[in-house]
């Protein structure tokens, strides 16, 4: 098995804003992920492409497939925050921190049986249950050709 670990170490965003495109792109396949950072109206979407990028060639150097590769791990963790004052009148002062990350994403390419599981999954999705209606999406289409 194949993996890769890129960081990209104190990137100047905070941690919590960089962890909502995290989100969208964890456990899903590695080109997907790219693809979607592209079209993220986020600042860190740019750092985060940049670290698939990466880590998708460094695999690639291993002989790794491209399509079977994986996000495995993307977390956000924080860093130093330089403390900063806002002057205000009087001789008054606020303080306030600019937020350093660190961004971590591991890369693994993934044997045929998870791929076809992932496959089979989304070949299924008609046969969802919902929670509030309690009936599969191929019968409420059913339902709707009767009538």
């Amino acid at each position: 098995m194949i993996m890769s670990t890129v960081k990209r170490r104190y990137s100047r965003q905070s941690a919590r804003k960089v962890r909502s495109v995290l989100a969208t792109i964890r456990n899903k396949q590695a080109l997907l992920a790219y693809n979607q950072t592209l079209f993220i109206n986020r600042k860190s979407a740019h750092d985060i492409a940049a670290l698939i990028k990466s880590g998708m060639d460094a695999c690639i150097k291993k002989n790794a497939d491209e399509n079977k590769l994986y996000i495995s791990e993307a977390r956000a963790d924080q860093g130093p925050a330089m403390k900063r004052r806002w002057l205000h009148a009087r001789g008054q002062s606020t303080q306030f921190k600019k937020e350093f990350c660190h961004i971590i994403i591991s890369l693994t390419e993934k044997d045929d049986d998870s791929s076809r599981k992932i496959t089979q999954i989304k070949k299924n999705r008609d046969q969802v249950r919902f929670p509030n209606n309690r009936m599969s999406v191929s019968t409420k289409v059913s339902a709707k050709g009767k009538e």
